[in-house]
């Protein structure tokens, strides 16, 4: 079993990026970055001391209104006006807050320089983490996060109750850098669902049956908050590769991985 390229928050200097990791609108990286649990953060790209485990973590809120595509960033209102991104509370677990700006930008002081986990809170959104692999440079990540009125006719199109001690995950996977279709995913032990997976019938068509389609997304629900790490599992198209993911699964929280196999 081979370790995941993880893709979890990413950040990619504006210079250039890594092409392991697929680019993103504005010149961007997703969540991640780095191999897995072989990654080994970067500190000589750290903003702030090394000595005193803490790195400055910049980047800009993505609001997710298609499920299948968490990279389409929208700008403007339904009026037409520019988006307000301002105000959204964004915490590291275990660590401090910040607030973004009107343009969805923020910074923040991370605690951990292993792989910091972000949650972006507000009224609009779903709450939303993800894992930030501190492998190299570390500034511009794009952080996805869910609006809250998609998130709920997400759910209730798919028929799905959340109770309370779960948390739900939108996986993304690629294989050579384009979207995985045929992938499965092994949902985490003790998950009340199986996973949903991307159909062409829009934004919020997914089914339990078959495989990842031409998004590569997968969705899934009812999966336990653990006392210690979780991971989930993808299968290559035809079986390969098989890769095991860690996931960090919060109440009442959507967790954003992405994996290139």
């Amino acid at each position: 079993m081979r370790a995941p390229v993880l893709i979890t928050v990413v950040f990619a200097a504006l210079f250039g990026c890594d092409e392991r990791n697929p680019p993103v609108p504005g010149g961007m990286l997703p969540p991640g970055g780095g191999t897995g649990a072989d990654a080994r953060p970067n500190t000589d790209a750290a903003s702030g001391d090394a000595s005193t485990s803490e790195v400055t973590i910049s980047g800009r809120l993505c609001i997710v209104l298609d499920p299948q595509d968490p990279l389409v960033c929208p700008t403007e209102d339904a009026t037409g006006a520019p988006l307000d991104l301002s105000g959204i509370t964004i915490t590291e677990v275990g660590g401090g807050t910040t607030t973004t700006m009107a343009d969805g930008t923020f910074s923040i002081m991370a605690t951990s320089i292993d792989a910091p986990v972000l949650v972006a809170t507000s009224p609009a959104l779903r709450p939303t983490a993800v894992r930030v692999q501190i492998s190299g440079p570390f500034n511009n990540i794009l952080f996805p996060a869910f609006d809250a009125a998609t998130w709920i006719s997400l759910t209730n199109n798919l028929g799905v109750i959340e109770a309370p001690n779960q948390g739900a995950a939108a996986v993304y996977i690629t294989q050579n850098l384009t979207a995985a279709v045929g992938a499965e995913v092994v949902q985490p032990v003790g998950s009340v669902y199986s996973p949903f997976y991307d159909r062409d019938g829009g934004p919020l068509d997914f089914s339990v049956q078959g495989l990842s389609g031409d998004k590569g997304a997968a969705l899934l629900f009812g999966v336990p908050v653990p006392v210690d790490e979780t991971s989930y599992t993808v299968i290559g198209s035809g079986g390969s590769p098989l890769v095991d993911v860690p996931l960090d699964v919060l109440d009442a929280t959507t967790t954003v991985s992405f994996v290139n196999l």
